[in-house]
């Protein structure tokens, strides 16, 4: 079932522009995926677990990346 659901072409292509996105800021993919829905328009509160000290140190920066609303299309694959 999530093969089926999450394994599709348009999934991937997201997954390539946000290694690409990342790479191009410097950053990791986890830390570019919690700025994405940091950035989202709503008002959205992300739950962190953290496991080490490192991890809660990336967290952190990932908190201080904007993202432009064209970064953000693009990753949705609203932009080419």
């Amino acid at each position: 079932l999530v093969i089926e659901t999450y394994a599709s072409e348009e999934n991937f292509m997201r997954l390539e522009r946000a290694q690409r996105l990342a790479a191009a800021k410097g950053l990791t993919l986890p830390q570019l995926t919690l700025a994405y829905v940091l950035n989202q328009p709503l008002n959205v509160f992300a739950l962190i677990g953290h496991q080490s000290e490192l991890e809660a140190e990336e967290t952190g920066i990932a908190c201080d990346v904007t993202l432009s609303g064209e970064e953000l299309d693009w990753l949705d694959l609203k932009r080419e």
